[in-house]
């Protein structure tokens, strides 16, 4: 274990001063929000490969971060992730494992980190989040800390990589435990959470956070 968190520690400084600076410009804004003790969720929209590597780097305390298993076999990413503690979670079946990795770890403390849409987002804008970010915040009772990426998709496009790309990590302000509580639910708390995010991004990047929830919920069938 201590080998493995050595690695980590050495791996985050070469990506943090060598493989960020070579592929991105890269600007955060909103690290004095960032919780200084104690667990938090993380919460950010998900356009990229590079995204969940990203927020474990950025974020002063790094979180575990649920990413996609198809990820792990990303050979430059597998050990990264693996060494950071990533929980790779399966898209296709509700991983009630992940779920329950998710809040065992906040529940000891240990800040999180999930993409409430499930997948990239191709386009770049906002789809609806899932209600396990939900379940997981209102589980745990962990303030969540929203997260807005602009720009990661762009990183990669075509498959090839487009160096010194600008990026953007904006980090607002936390949704308390209550405040999620009071949204009525998982998928509330979950839309909650978008919303936030949203708030962040430019108008074109919010898709279906930027209607009113009366037109989101009727764009989705839900009466």
């Amino acid at each position: 274990m201590k080998r493995e968190k050595l690695s980590y520690t050495v791996a985050r400084w070469i990506i943090a001063h060598f493989v960020i600076p070579l592929l991105m410009k890269l600007e955060v804004t909103g690290r004095e929000h960032v919780p200084r003790q104690g667990a938090y969720l993380a919460v950010a929209n998900h356009l990229s490969m590079v995204d969940p590597p990203l927020v474990m780097v950025v974020l002063p305390r790094t979180p575990r971060v649920m990413a996609k298993i198809e990820i792990f076999g990303n050979r430059f990413l597998r050990p990264f992730l693996h060494w950071g503690g990533a929980v790779p979670v399966r898209r296709s079946v509700q991983d009630r494992a992940a779920l329950r990795d998710a809040q065992a770890t906040l529940e000891r403390g240990v800040p999180f980190a999930v993409f409430p849409e499930g997948t990239r987002v191709r386009g770049g804008k906002l789809s609806a989040g899932a209600p396990g970010a939900g379940l997981i915040a209102l589980r745990s009772k962990a303030p969540v800390l929203p997260i807005a990426l602009v720009g990661t998709d762009k990183v990669f496009e075509d498959k090839r990589p487009h160096l010194r790309h600008k990026v953007s990590v904006t980090i607002g302000q936390p949704i308390s435990p209550e405040e999620l509580a009071a949204a009525g639910g998982l998928q509330p708390a979950t839309d909650l959470m978008m919303r936030r995010i949203a708030e962040m991004l430019p108008p074109d990047m919010r898709g279906v956070y930027g209607e009113p929830p009366a037109a989101r919920l009727a764009q989705e069938g839900i009466s």
